[in-house]
């Protein structure tokens, strides 16, 4: 039985679903309406276990830009997948009936139709026929999966991926069903997009398992994590992410952008040792610019301040690469102007597969220069206890982000921390429907007892139950598999940095 995805436009009407239930009735179990093309694909992840038949239109916005992630995503689906598309131009202006469409792998695979123009009204009259048989015909084609076990999604760019060979037959647990009338059918819109139901099951997550139950998607070098208040252990999430990807990718890079708790540096170097002051450039930067008020320092003359001063530090460990904060004084040390955006700018200019920053919830320049960053090409890691006060602080701050910095809710996901005692929380169900609703769930991390404070006296990471799948995390934030060689890539990477 399939589940046919209808993303035609913003405005498709509900006579098309309508049309999809009762002409396959016999091979359709669900048919879902999306209006965006970065919809699809948190529901190809969601059923990636489903056939799923889509049934596409160009003019689908910003389907040029997600095609090549939903083509990856398509070919290595456990389950077989359709596509039919049709073809009416892109709204980017390209010439053609496909558009900018017409150079990627995802119009390669796709059946494509082109509807007939009646030229007294202007509608197009499709062969629905044809369109339902594409659909979920016992004889329609199927897109083969990728030659290659692992995944890496990678940015969507027309044009940046060969097209898959020829489809196989339909595997055999693909229900067929007798064709549709073969009577054309004008396509009218009119009524409003629905955004998809959750898949069956989605809010029995488990308290003590998180599940990957959405792809960020692009690929993301840059996670920053914020929370809405203090206590709700974000900056132990940072070093979590950061060792957890150290060991999984070779390499990770944190930055400790809380200038007034920065506590980062805590998990990695011994409390009593003499760990690097970022003080020292901040105020050398503060210097120069006195010392040459009248005509200014240059820009680029600080940024080479910046690498100077980063490239003296030594890694804490194996692997781990960090820029600490300031070192806990009784008054608060901030950044000159700018400085946040240099260092933040290096970093990502490194080799790391990933970089973990930690942000102060008050989410001041530091913060800012981060997140806008992450709204554009990264993630954002929204980490809260699950206790009503922790829940709408966390709701301020999303919604800070969304309408102060503009950064869209599909940037920001949720992790939710059973740092205190399990009981008296705010429910996950209640959290993701009521509290929290526009914001998918990457995590659930477990109570372990006295285990942050236990990381912070010893210096040592936090004891996180087997349940705790790290892999699945940080292959939803940042869409990259664990690296077969990640071991070898970090003994490298450290000898490099000494």
């Amino acid at each position: 039985m399939w589940t046919v995805i209808v993303a035609v436009d913003p405005n498709a009407n509900t006579s098309l679903l309508e049309w999809v239930r009762d002409q396959g009735r016999d091979a359709v179990q669900e048919v879902l309406e999306v209006a965006h093309a970065s919809q699809i694909p948190n529901v190809l992840t969601l059923r990636s276990d489903q056939p799923i038949a889509l049934w596409l239109s160009t003019i689908c916005p910003d389907l040029p830009q997600w095609a090549q992630v939903i083509m990856t995503l398509i070919q290595h689906r456990t389950a077989p997948t359709r596509i039919v598309l049709l073809a009416e131009g892109t709204p980017d202006g390209v010439a053609g009936s496909l558009g900018s469409l017409a150079a990627t792998p995802l119009a390669t695979a796709a059946t494509v139709f082109e509807g007939q123009t009646q030229p007294d009204t202007g509608e197009l009259i499709y062969d629905y026929a044809a369109i339902g048989d594409a659909l979920w015909g016992s004889a329609a084609p199927v897109v083969p999966p990728a030659s290659g076990p692992s995944v890496e999604v990678t940015r969507a760019m027309p044009g940046s991926a060969s097209a898959p060979a020829s489809a196989p037959d339909i595997p055999d647990h693909a229900a067929s069903a007798p064709s549709p009338s073969s009577r054309p059918v004008k396509r009218r819109w009119w009524g409003r997009a629905k955004t998809p139901p959750s898949a069956p099951g989605a809010e029995a997550l488990d308290a003590y398992e998180p599940r990957v139950v959405r792809a960020v998607l692009p690929a993301s070098r840059l996670i920053v994590v914020v929370g809405g208040k203090g206590g709700v252990g974000k900056t132990t999430v940072a070093a979590s992410l950061l060792r957890q990807a150290a060991q999984r990718y070779g390499s990770a890079m944190g930055i400790d952008f809380d200038y007034l708790k920065p506590n980062l540096a805590l998990h990695f170097w011994p409390i009593d040792a003499r760990m690097p002051n970022i003080d020292e450039l901040f105020d050398s930067i503060e210097i120069a610019r006195t010392a040459i008020r009248e005509r200014g320092i240059d820009e680029d003359t600080e940024r080479r301040m910046v690498g100077e001063w980063i490239e003296r530090l030594r890694p804490p460990e194996p692997g781990v690469f960090v820029i600490p904060g300031p070192t806990r004084r009784l008054r608060v040390s901030l950044p000159p102007e700018r400085t946040p955006g240099y260092v933040l700018d290096w970093a990502l200019a490194q080799s790391d597969p990933v970089v973990v920053v930690d942000t102060d919830p008050a989410l001041d320049e530091a913060a800012e220069t981060a997140l806008t960053r992450a709204g554009q090409d990264g993630v954002i890691v929204l980490v809260t206890t699950p206790e009503y006060d922790a829940l709408a602080e966390a709701d301020r701050v999303r919604q800070q982000m969304v309408q102060g910095l503009g950064i869209p809710d599909e940037r920001i996901v949720l992790l939710v921390n059973h740092r205190g005692s399990p009981h008296d929380a705010v429910s996950l169900k209640d959290i993701r429907t009521v509290h929290l609703p526009n914001l998918e769930l990457v995590g659930n991390l477990p109570w372990v007892p006295k285990a942050a404070n236990a990381a912070l006296m010893h210096q040592r990471a936090i004891p996180w139950p087997r349940k705790v799948r790290w892999d699945h995390i940080l292959v939803a934030l940042t869409g990259r598999q664990p690296d077969r060689h990640a071991r070898k890539r970090r003994e490298s990477r450290v000898v490099g940095r000494q």
